[in-house]
Protein backbone atom coordinates (compact mmCIF):
# COMPACT_ATOMS: atom_id res chain seq x y z
CA UNK A 1 0.00 0.00 0.00
CA UNK A 2 2.35 2.83 -1.34
CA UNK A 3 -0.61 5.62 -1.15
CA UNK A 4 -0.91 4.86 3.31
CA UNK A 5 -3.88 4.22 5.10
CA UNK A 6 -5.37 7.43 4.66
CA UNK A 7 -5.16 7.50 0.98
CA UNK A 8 -6.91 3.96 0.90
CA UNK A 9 -9.68 5.28 3.18
CA UNK A 10 -10.20 8.04 1.33
CA UNK A 11 -10.22 6.27 -2.22
CA UNK A 12 -12.75 3.64 -0.98
CA UNK A 13 -15.32 6.94 0.57
CA UNK A 14 -15.09 7.67 -2.98
CA UNK A 15 -15.86 4.99 -4.48
CA UNK A 16 -18.44 4.12 -2.04
CA UNK A 17 -20.05 7.28 -1.87
CA UNK A 18 -19.73 8.38 -5.35
CA UNK A 19 -21.18 4.55 -6.91
CA UNK A 20 -24.81 4.06 -8.22
CA UNK A 21 -24.90 1.88 -4.99
CA UNK A 22 -23.91 4.58 -2.26
CA UNK A 23 -26.31 7.21 -4.01
CA UNK A 24 -28.83 4.34 -4.00
CA UNK A 25 -28.77 3.86 -0.36
CA UNK A 26 -28.72 7.19 0.81
CA UNK A 27 -31.98 7.92 -1.60
CA UNK A 28 -33.57 4.36 -0.15
CA UNK A 29 -33.35 5.84 3.05
CA UNK A 30 -34.26 9.47 2.55
CA UNK A 31 -37.36 7.67 1.09
CA UNK A 32 -38.15 5.53 4.08
CA UNK A 33 -37.70 8.97 6.68
CA UNK A 34 -39.99 11.17 4.29
CA UNK A 35 -42.73 8.16 4.73
CA UNK A 36 -42.84 7.48 8.40
CA UNK A 37 -44.95 9.58 10.23
CA UNK A 38 -43.02 12.87 12.21
CA UNK A 39 -45.24 11.73 15.64
CA UNK A 40 -42.78 8.36 15.90
CA UNK A 41 -41.06 8.46 19.75
CA UNK A 42 -38.06 8.52 18.10
CA UNK A 43 -36.72 11.07 15.98
CA UNK A 44 -36.91 9.40 12.43
CA UNK A 45 -34.45 11.82 11.27
CA UNK A 46 -32.13 10.58 13.80
CA UNK A 47 -32.66 6.97 13.02
CA UNK A 48 -31.80 7.55 9.11
CA UNK A 49 -29.22 9.60 9.76
CA UNK A 50 -27.43 6.62 12.26
CA UNK A 51 -28.76 4.19 9.67
CA UNK A 52 -26.81 6.12 6.47
CA UNK A 53 -23.78 6.82 8.65
CA UNK A 54 -23.88 3.63 10.06
CA UNK A 55 -24.19 2.15 6.29
CA UNK A 56 -21.54 4.11 4.47
CA UNK A 57 -18.78 3.75 7.49
CA UNK A 58 -19.58 -0.23 6.98
CA UNK A 59 -19.50 -0.14 3.53
CA UNK A 60 -16.19 1.93 3.63
CA UNK A 61 -13.97 -0.07 6.06
CA UNK A 62 -15.04 -3.50 3.69
CA UNK A 63 -13.97 -1.73 0.40
CA UNK A 64 -10.75 -0.09 1.93
CA UNK A 65 -10.18 -4.12 3.57
CA UNK A 66 -10.54 -5.34 0.17
CA UNK A 67 -8.30 -3.19 -1.23
CA UNK A 68 -5.86 -3.38 1.36
CA UNK A 69 -6.35 -7.60 0.57
CA UNK A 70 -5.78 -7.07 -3.03
CA UNK A 71 -2.52 -5.33 -2.17
CA UNK A 72 -0.85 -7.63 0.16
CA UNK A 73 -2.00 -10.58 -2.50
CA UNK A 74 -0.09 -8.75 -4.59
CA UNK A 75 3.09 -8.49 -2.22
CA UNK A 76 3.15 -11.65 -1.19
CA UNK A 77 4.00 -12.72 -5.06
CA UNK A 78 7.14 -11.08 -4.29
CA UNK A 79 6.59 -9.05 -7.50
CA UNK A 80 6.94 -11.77 -9.71
CA UNK A 81 4.89 -10.28 -12.94
CA UNK A 82 2.23 -12.51 -14.61
CA UNK A 83 2.59 -12.34 -18.40
CA UNK A 84 -0.44 -10.07 -19.93
CA UNK A 85 0.24 -11.08 -23.56
CA UNK A 86 2.56 -13.46 -26.12
CA UNK A 87 3.73 -13.38 -29.72
CA UNK A 88 5.88 -15.44 -31.68
CA UNK A 89 8.59 -12.85 -33.31
CA UNK A 90 8.57 -13.10 -36.71
CA UNK A 91 11.47 -15.28 -38.75
CA UNK A 92 13.16 -16.79 -35.07
CA UNK A 93 11.94 -19.16 -32.77
CA UNK A 94 12.13 -16.49 -30.29
CA UNK A 95 8.91 -16.09 -28.23
CA UNK A 96 7.42 -12.28 -26.68
CA UNK A 97 6.28 -11.45 -23.35
CA UNK A 98 4.24 -9.00 -22.24
CA UNK A 99 4.67 -8.31 -18.08
CA UNK A 100 2.96 -6.40 -15.92
CA UNK A 101 5.53 -4.00 -14.31
CA UNK A 102 7.63 -5.06 -11.40
CA UNK A 103 10.69 -3.02 -9.76
CA UNK A 104 13.04 -6.55 -9.71
CA UNK A 105 13.11 -6.37 -13.70
CA UNK A 106 15.88 -3.76 -15.43
CA UNK A 107 16.29 -3.07 -19.61
CA UNK A 108 18.59 -6.08 -20.63
CA UNK A 109 18.14 -7.87 -17.86
CA UNK A 110 18.86 -12.09 -18.21
CA UNK A 111 15.46 -13.87 -17.21
CA UNK A 112 14.42 -16.97 -16.98
CA UNK A 113 10.86 -18.99 -17.98
CA UNK A 114 9.60 -21.68 -15.87
CA UNK A 115 6.36 -23.85 -15.84
CA UNK A 116 5.18 -25.08 -13.15
CA UNK A 117 4.24 -28.60 -14.06
CA UNK A 118 1.29 -31.27 -12.57
CA UNK A 119 3.39 -31.80 -10.01
CA UNK A 120 3.55 -28.10 -9.04
CA UNK A 121 7.68 -28.52 -9.78
CA UNK A 122 8.85 -25.64 -11.80
CA UNK A 123 10.17 -26.39 -14.92
CA UNK A 124 13.21 -24.38 -16.98
CA UNK A 125 11.82 -23.90 -20.20
CA UNK A 126 13.38 -20.89 -21.37
CA UNK A 127 15.67 -18.19 -21.16
CA UNK A 128 16.04 -14.68 -22.87
CA UNK A 129 16.27 -10.85 -21.59
CA UNK A 130 13.92 -7.96 -20.90
CA UNK A 131 14.18 -6.39 -24.32
CA UNK A 132 12.49 -3.19 -23.37
CA UNK A 133 10.91 -1.56 -20.25
CA UNK A 134 7.90 0.32 -21.99
CA UNK A 135 6.34 4.02 -20.84
CA UNK A 136 3.45 2.59 -19.17
CA UNK A 137 5.82 0.34 -17.54
CA UNK A 138 4.67 -3.11 -18.82
CA UNK A 139 7.73 -5.07 -19.65
CA UNK A 140 8.77 -6.81 -22.75
CA UNK A 141 10.88 -10.14 -22.64
CA UNK A 142 12.54 -12.19 -25.12
CA UNK A 143 12.68 -15.67 -24.72
CA UNK A 144 15.50 -16.73 -27.46
CA UNK A 145 17.01 -19.98 -25.82
CA UNK A 146 15.08 -22.75 -25.80
CA UNK A 147 15.37 -25.24 -23.75
CA UNK A 148 14.93 -28.44 -25.46
CA UNK A 149 11.98 -31.23 -24.63
CA UNK A 150 9.97 -28.40 -24.13
CA UNK A 151 8.87 -27.41 -27.39
CA UNK A 152 5.28 -28.77 -26.71
CA UNK A 153 4.78 -26.05 -23.71
CA UNK A 154 6.66 -23.44 -25.35
CA UNK A 155 4.13 -24.15 -28.53
CA UNK A 156 1.19 -23.64 -26.07
CA UNK A 157 2.61 -20.32 -24.68
CA UNK A 158 3.57 -18.80 -28.66
CA UNK A 159 -0.48 -19.33 -29.26
CA UNK A 160 -1.56 -17.66 -25.71
CA UNK A 161 -2.59 -20.76 -24.59
CA UNK A 162 -4.41 -18.83 -20.59
CA UNK A 163 -4.26 -22.53 -18.77
CA UNK A 164 -0.36 -22.60 -19.94
CA UNK A 165 0.61 -19.39 -19.07
CA UNK A 166 -1.03 -18.84 -16.20
CA UNK A 167 1.09 -21.85 -14.69
CA UNK A 168 4.46 -20.08 -16.38
CA UNK A 169 6.40 -17.24 -14.70
CA UNK A 170 9.27 -15.61 -15.78
CA UNK A 171 12.11 -14.53 -13.12
CA UNK A 172 14.93 -12.26 -13.42
CA UNK A 173 17.99 -13.97 -13.54
CA UNK A 174 19.79 -17.35 -15.13
CA UNK A 175 21.14 -20.67 -14.07
CA UNK A 176 24.66 -21.20 -13.02
CA UNK A 177 24.41 -23.98 -15.87
CA UNK A 178 23.69 -21.59 -18.26
CA UNK A 179 25.67 -18.68 -17.35
CA UNK A 180 28.44 -21.04 -17.74
CA UNK A 181 27.27 -22.42 -21.15
CA UNK A 182 27.35 -18.48 -22.14
CA UNK A 183 30.52 -17.70 -20.76
CA UNK A 184 32.33 -21.19 -21.83
CA UNK A 185 30.88 -20.62 -25.83
CA UNK A 186 31.69 -16.70 -26.00
CA UNK A 187 35.08 -17.42 -24.32
CA UNK A 188 36.39 -20.15 -26.80
CA UNK A 189 34.87 -18.81 -30.00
Amino acid sequence: MKNGFWKLLWSSFQSVVLSWEGFSVGFAFAFVSWKIPPNTPIPVYWLVLVLIVSTLVMAISLKAANTAFEEYQKLRRRNIPSILFVQKENNSDAIICLLEYSEIFAHDMMVSAYYTNKDDIEVLIATGFVKNIQDNRKIVVQLSKLEHGQEEILKKIANNDKSIIDRTIIKPGISKTIFNKLLFDTQFN
